[in-house]
């Protein structure tokens, strides 16, 4: 909405919540571009771009992202706590937290494009873990009926030992 006040918190809950991607653009032009690239690398993150079409990631980079948040590495345990809080009531619970039973709190990042639906984050079962599933050429109809039963197969066997 033209003319509209948001803070910065405002702006990570709807990034969070509602996979806006307009409050992404929003703080991506208010950071610049140098300050994202700094952070994706003190992550860690070695195969991750955000730069216009260009953009790319890894499942190993986003795990290794939300690892690091759960361990509280990347922002203060209130921030963390908050962002957490953020991530785990969002519009999008059909795909990695409808694989796990109910009750079981996910806190997770959606993501969709023409033919690409994705969805990373923490589930906090007895053992928490991290889960990413990200698909490329997908029909979405198929993804979404793919993606919380790839979910229910992670959670399922997240004890078994290779």
């Amino acid at each position: 909405l033209a003319g509209m006040v948001l803070s910065y918190r405002d702006l990570i809950r709807y990034m969070a919540k509602e996979s806006d991607n307009t409050a992404f653009n929003i703080s991506r032009r208010v950071l610049g571009q140098e300050k994202i690239d700094n952070l994706i690398k003190a992550v860690g993150m070695k195969n991750t771009a955000v730069i216009g079409e260009d953009q790319k990631t890894t499942p190993a980079d986003i795990g290794l992202f939300f690892q690091r948040l759960y361990q509280g590495s990347l922002v203060s345990q209130k921030s963390r706590d908050e962002l957490l809080d953020y991530l785990t009531d969002t519009l999008y619970e059909e795909h990695l937290a409808a694989g796990v039973p109910d009750g079981t709190e996910v806190s997770h990042k959606y993501g969709r494009e023409l033919h690409v639906v994705n969805d990373a984050g923490i589930v906090f079962a007895e053992d928490p873990y991290v889960a990413v599933i990200l698909s490329k050429g997908v029909v979405e109809s198929e993804a979404h009926r793919a993606l919380p039963a790839i979910s229910k197969i992670i959670y399922e066997n997240r004890f078994v030992e290779n």
